[in-house]
C-alpha cells in the first residue's frame, strides 16, 4: 500500500482513533498497547510520556508494529524515532483536530513528553495479518 492511494485503508488511517503498538522487550512477551496516533505522508505519530515503558523500550531497540484491527486487519511495521523537542507544528493540529489534545502539554505536573515519529518500513499483508 501506498500512501497516496485513494482506498478505504487511508480513510481508516485518517479517522481511526486508536491503534495497536507493539514494541519488543529483551525477554519475555512484546509491550502491546492501544493509543491515539495521526498518521501523516507514511508516517504515525503517538504523543507518550518520557519516561514510559513504551519509550524506553524504544529506545533500545527503536523497531515497532503497529496495528488497526477490523474486519480487514492493517498492520505496518516501522522504525520509531523519539522527538524530545521541536514537535512539527502540523502533527500537533492534526492531535487537536482529532482529539481536542495537543501530545506536547504534559498530563501531569512535571511529566515530560515525547514524539514518537514511527516511519513505515513495510505494511503486512492482510492475509499474513490475520
Amino acid at each position: 500500500m501506498t500512501t497516496t492511494e485513494n482506498n478505504p485503508a487511508q480513510e481508516r488511517l485518517r479517522t481511526a482513533r486508536t491503534v495497536w503498538l507493539c514494541a519488543a522487550r529483551a525477554e519475555g512477551p512484546p509491550l502491546v498497547r492501544a493509543t491515539w496516533f495521526v498518521f501523516l505522508e507514511g508516517v504515525w505519530w503517538i504523543g507518550a510520556a518520557a519516561g514510559g515503558t513504551l519509550v524506553r523500550l524504544l529506545e533500545r531497540r527503536p523497531r515497532a508494529t503497529l496495528a488497526l484491527d477490523g474486519p480487514e486487519p492493517l498492520v505496518a511495521e516501522g522504525d520509531a524515532r523519539l522527538r524530545r523537542t521541536g514537535f512539527p507544528a502540523r502533527v500537533r493540529e492534526s492531535f487537536l483536530a482529532k482529539y481536542g489534545w495537543d501530545p506536547a502539554i504534559p498530563a501531569c505536573p512535571g511529566e515530560r513528553r515525547v514524539l514518537l515519529e514511527i516511519a513505515v518500513r513495510d505494511w503486512v499483508p492482510a492475509s499474513l495479518a490475520e
